[in-house]
């Protein structure tokens, strides 16, 4: 619900998705970032991103440039006209959140966001460990012979 909410104030006071104002909010952290990076800041699928900054790009909000690097990726910028976007954003997100904590307790929302931290570094820290499994168990099987 809160992705609805975001999604209807964002489109209605800034003229931009809630998936556009992620990006924005992520390259506003580290510009430049390569499109699988820029997914897995906003926790979808590479794929899913692509018409996204498709449409942000046609629209004026992000260039993609040519990685100096590895010529065969493209790193996202942020571009002037969303630049100017940001504050507008933080308003928007201020303003679904004041209505969406309203009449909740400051020691209850503090409790929440720990709990919800918790999970996620939990979530986390099991990804982490199920990715260094397969290395693991390489190295064990190395060692034995």
């Amino acid at each position: 619900m809160m992705q609805k909410a975001f999604d209807f104030d964002l489109q209605k006071s800034v003229g931009i998705s809630w998936s556009q104002a992620k990006v924005i909010m992520t390259l506003a952290q580290k510009n430049g970032m390569a499109q699988k990076e820029i997914a897995d800041g906003i926790c979808i699928e590479a794929p899913t991103l692509v018409p996204i900054i498709d449409k942000m790009e046609r629209e004026g909000l992000v260039e993609r440039r040519q990685d100096e690097a590895d010529r065969r990726n493209n790193r996202v910028y942020l571009t002037e006209r969303s630049r100017s976007l940001q504050h507008a954003i933080d308003e928007s997100i201020a303003r679904v959140r004041k209505v969406a904590y309203k009449g909740i307790a400051k020691d209850d929302l503090d409790t929440t966001r720990h709990v919800l931290d918790m999970i996620s570094k939990n979530v986390a820290d099991y990804l982490e460990s199920q990715q260094k499994t397969p290395v693991a168990e390489i190295q064990q099987k190395a060692a034995r012979q």
